[in-house]
């Protein structure tokens, strides 16, 4: 059981990891989304490489929802009792 200083360094070393996470994913989304107009305006037709940037694209956008959803996870993890009461 962590006592609650190191919960608070824990909270804080996950928070890190995830935001550096999120700005990787958003990284790649934007990185897909401008490969794949570039692909669908070179082409007339759909081309394999622009299906496989696009589920990309769509796999990314679904990462980062997870990461968003752990974030938002984590915030409420780190609140206990003794913070509960403290607030009042």
């Amino acid at each position: 059981v962590l006592r609650r200083e190191e919960k608070y360094v824990h909270t804080f070393v996950l928070n890190i990891e995830l935001a550096k996470a999120r700005k990787e994913h958003a990284a790649n989304i934007i990185k897909y989304a401008i490969q794949a107009w570039f692909l669908k305006h070179r082409n007339r037709q759909r081309t394999f490489s622009y299906l496989q940037t696009q589920r990309k694209l769509f796999l990314e956008i679904f990462n980062l929802k997870q990461v968003k959803r752990a974030q938002r996870g984590l915030v409420d993890h780190c609140v206990g009792l003794h913070e509960v009461i403290t607030l009042q």
